[in-house]
């Protein structure tokens, strides 16, 4: 199927190509950050480690009167907070830089691909659908990309360190909690699954309506003067309803992750008191152990938690990127040749050679366009709207390559040239004015 510029579009990319590929073209540069991100993961880890085993030690020496209770645990606990606490903090900061680099990366990427892009292919859409992926797909991939760098270590790590306590404190016990807890996660996929899906909808209308409101803003004159006020509000409403209709459906499949993972911990925990206490009653379990796998059970739950409910956000960021890279995969057609030589200081001739030129879908705009324009000449082009006057600066400028013909600049074919040192030797004096948001001294 043809793209929009009338080139052939670009197949979609699994899930697993596409992550792969994210990670490789953007997050692996910045790998020193995220390598002392998992260096922080890993204290706060061991930290979680510590303390199921001084809980478990100090329930011991309370019930045994030991006064390790008082002159040692409390030291150890505070020890443990005041090494947690910063490793958490820069663990976060590392997390975000690293991103942060990524995501300034991509948008350069983005922004370059689209600028040095075919003039055709920014016409085809309306600014809106790329503002969007600036404003809407960025901010989803930004925060896939920051929950996958922290959950991935700190989360891991955390549940790591305390089933290896748990293994060591009750290998019997841990093995019941090994087997329930993995069953949460097959339903959890496949929400996620759904969330991408949603998702691509939601992002792919979120670029529709930003497109609708710059057309009701910077058309504002023509709105006000032909009375189109209420036609662009039932637009505008049109299109808030059914973006509204596309998030719930991905809010609705997010919603049900927790409930799900709650149902499972609540099953486990039960499971887990009548386990333990059998194994208690037996003698096989010391209830200081016992708390203190109950508190390494309540350290992982939540990053249990984390990890399940990560399914639905990188879904939601991979869909983000997708739309993304179908954009940064695109060639141009309109670009300089191997061998295209610099055009230099041009004489100023220009020459249009039998030129004919149809936009996509149009009715043919040139047909066997012929005329020399000498240097110093002055030559005025007159026509009705829609005779082709704009359409002959588009040529000369290469905005799009003539189907028939050729167009000259000093006996050289422009398309022989290079882009640059031809649009040099141009200036275009529109009768649309257009000012950048800039001084005076960059605009001019």
């Amino acid at each position: 199927m043809p793209d929009a510029t009338g080139g052939p579009s670009k197949p979609k990319q699994g899930r697993d190509r596409l992550s792969s590929r994210f990670v490789r073209d953007w997050l692996l540069p910045q790998w020193k950050w995220f390598a002392l991100g998992a260096f922080f993961a890993a204290i706060t880890a061991a930290c979680a480690w510590g303390y199921s085993q001084i809980t478990s030690a100090a329930t011991d020496w309370l019930a045994a009167g030991d006064p390790r209770i008082f002159n040692t645990a409390p030291i150890v606990i505070v020890a443990l907070v005041a090494l947690r606490a910063p490793a958490m903090y820069w663990q976060t900061q590392a997390n975000n830089h690293g991103v942060q680099n990524a995501i300034v990366k991509l948008q350069e990427a983005l922004f370059g691909k689209l600028i040095h892009g075919d003039f055709a292919r920014l016409q085809a859409k309306n600014s809106g659908e790329y503002v969007s992926q600036f404003a809407n797909d960025m901010v989803l991939i930004r925060e896939a990309a920051l929950r996958v760098a922290t959950n991935l270590a700190k989360s891991s790590l955390t549940i790591l360190a305390a089933v290896i306590f748990m293994l060591m404190t009750d290998w019997l016990l841990t093995l019941f909690l090994l087997i329930v807890y993995p069953i949460a996660f097959y339903p959890v996929i496949q929400v996620g699954n759904r969330v991408r899906k949603s998702s691509r909808k939601s992002q792919e209308q979120a670029g529709t309506m930003t497109s609708i409101l710059n057309e009701a803003f910077q058309g504002a004159r023509t709105v006000k003067a032909f009375g189109l006020e209420g036609y662009q509000k039932g637009r505008a409403h049109a299109s808030f309803l059914e973006r509204a209709r596309l998030y719930m459906k991905v809010l609705r499949s997010k919603a049900l992750v927790d409930p799900f993972l709650e149902i499972v911990g609540g099953v486990a925990l039960a499971g887990l008191f009548m386990f333990a206490g059998w194994r208690s009653l037996t003698g096989d379990i010391t209830v200081g152990e016992l708390l203190g796998i109950i508190v390494a059970i309540g350290i992982a739950s939540p990053e249990i938690r984390a990890l399940g409910t990560l399914n639905a956000v990188v879904n939601e960021g991979l869909a983000a990127a997708g739309r993304v890279y179908a954009v940064i995969d695109q060639n141009p057609h309109i670009a300089d040749r191997t061998d295209a030589r610099s055009l230099g200081h041009a004489r100023g001739q220009v020459e249009f050679d039998n030129v004919s030129f149809a936009y996509p879908g149009a009715s043919p705009a040139l047909n066997g366009l012929s005329f020399a324009v000498q240097p110093g000449e002055t030559v005025a082009i007159v026509g009705p709207s829609g005779a082709g006057k704009s359409t002959v600066f588009n040529m000369l400028l290469r905005l799009y390559d003539v189907e028939g013909g050729l167009v000259r600049v000093d006996g050289a074919d422009i398309r022989d040239v290079q882009l640059a040192s031809l649009r040099r030797n141009l200036a275009l004096v529109s009768q649309d004015a257009f000012l950048f948001d800039a001084t005076i001294r960059e605009n001019i």
